[in-house]
């Protein structure tokens, strides 16, 4: 079993236009699949999810998709922040925290299961 998986959060915009149906249908699906994969993650015993959720490329999409894409981050990791304390999931700002106020103990709390989620990369192939 794997103890770190990374995911790239990729298609979610073009599965829904498929449906028939608006890009953010799309992206909360993605975001409910995701809940679900830290959920059996944490299950089958993955320690570490890393997910790469929005890329550099995303900014040249519409404001409106833009600004929705980081109100459901906002939105999702604050509400699933608490849902995954409640399974002893740690989530980047829970090892933040643990920094500030517990300093050296902190390798102590990553050895609890942890989510990183990452913002703004960028692949970029060079022939």
């Amino acid at each position: 079993m794997p103890k770190h998986v990374a995911i790239i959060m990729d298609g979610n915009r073009r599965w829904a236009r498929a449906q028939g149906k608006p890009a953010a249908f799309g992206h909360k699906a993605g975001a409910k699949t995701l809940e679900n994969i830290v959920r059996y993650a944490n299950k089958i015993g993955i320690g570490y999810i890393t997910v790469y959720a929005f890329s550099t490329e995303n900014f040249k999409r519409s404001k409106v998709e833009v600004d929705f894409l980081m109100n459901l981050f906002d939105s999702k990791f604050k509400e699933l922040s608490g849902k995954l304390k409640d399974k002893n999931i740690k989530t980047w700002d829970d090892l933040v925290n643990a920094a500030e106020e517990k300093g050296s103990k902190l390798t102590e709390k990553t050895k609890e299961e942890a989510v990183c989620l990452l913002f703004c990369f960028l692949v970029r192939v060079v022939l």
